[in-house]
């Protein structure tokens, strides 16, 4: 279960000290959530993660109560009580019908979370992987499903891994359990269809960059069968952006293959670029 940082998070209207946080809440009711890397007082891809929290509400059939120009105020004031300078990470969640508190209908949190980021040594030696057979149902939609969450974690600790690869029924690489998953082979890159995963923001960054840089992007399906025909694979995601990867299973991959760094140098200053193109309208007042 993640921890807190800072010293207020905010539940519903009400700003309370990081003491009273009580991470379980999560597990108990109809839970959307978001994850998002702040730089410098601003959010990164603030309107994207939005976008993506309100398809995700749609997708369940509920609504968000709090208009963006309400959730934007909310997000910032947290920001500033909690002295937020350089880079940290902010956990949004949106739970209904939640059994922790049942007084209320409805709940939202927003706090910041502790990140386990990868190593200097990972980053440059790429990370290892172990493939598990599961199927998230509505894989569109960012919703917390703490069975799958459980399953994966359990394998990473006892392995000694940094993710699990999730297979499909017919043995498709889709994505990781808190990840999405490229592949490289001949200067193409290859990823799976986007009605089979979440459509993570930093995937779609990725994605965008390769075109722009006329770098081909196969959206396909990725067989178990097939890995022996990559040169290199990686791993996308909100707080730790391009990770290489260096197995997965018995598979042997290139963490130091030269588009997959090219990737890593552009998502970065496309995430410097943001952070100063936005910082007017997220500047932090003095702690």
């Amino acid at each position: 279960m993640e921890q807190i940082r800072g010293k207020f998070f905010l539940l519903n209207d009400k700003i309370l000290p990081a003491s009273q946080f009580v991470p379980e809440v999560i597990e108990y009711g109809t839970t959307i959530y978001e994850l998002i890397k702040i730089v410098n007082c601003v959010p990164i891809f603030y309107d994207e993660y939005m976008e993506r929290m309100n398809q995700s509400l749609k997708a369940i059939g509920r609504e968000f109560w709090l208009t963006s120009e309400q959730l934007k105020e909310r997000i910032k004031y947290l920001i500033e009580l909690n002295c937020v300078r350089q880079t940290d990470h902010l956990r949004l969640v949106i739970s209904f019908d939640n059994l922790f508190y049942p007084e209320q209908d409805k709940l939202f949190l927003a706090y910041l979370v502790q990140m386990h980021l990868p190593t200097p040594e990972q980053y440059e030696n790429g990370v290892k992987t172990l493939t598990l057979n599961a199927i998230r149902q509505n894989p569109n939609v960012k919703v917390y499903l703490p069975d799958l969450r459980r399953k994966a974690e359990q394998l990473i600790a006892k392995n000694n891994i940094y993710e699990v690869i999730l297979l499909d029924d017919q043995n498709h690489i889709t994505e990781g359990s808190r990840s999405n998953i490229f592949f490289i082979k001949n200067n193409t890159l290859y990823t799976a269809s986007l009605h089979k995963v979440l459509p993570g923001i930093t995937r779609k960054k990725v994605i965008q960059l390769a075109k722009k840089h006329n770098i081909d992007v196969q959206e396909t399906n990725i067989h178990y069968s097939e890995l022996t025909h990559f040169q290199a694979a990686f791993l996308t995601a909100t707080s730790r952006k391009i990770v290489p990867i260096r197995t997965i299973d018995n598979f042997v991959f290139d963490p130091k293959n030269q588009l997959l760094r090219q990737l890593k140098n552009w998502l970065d200053q496309e995430i410097k670029n943001y952070a100063v193109e936005h910082y007017q309208q997220w500047q932090c007042s003095g702690c």
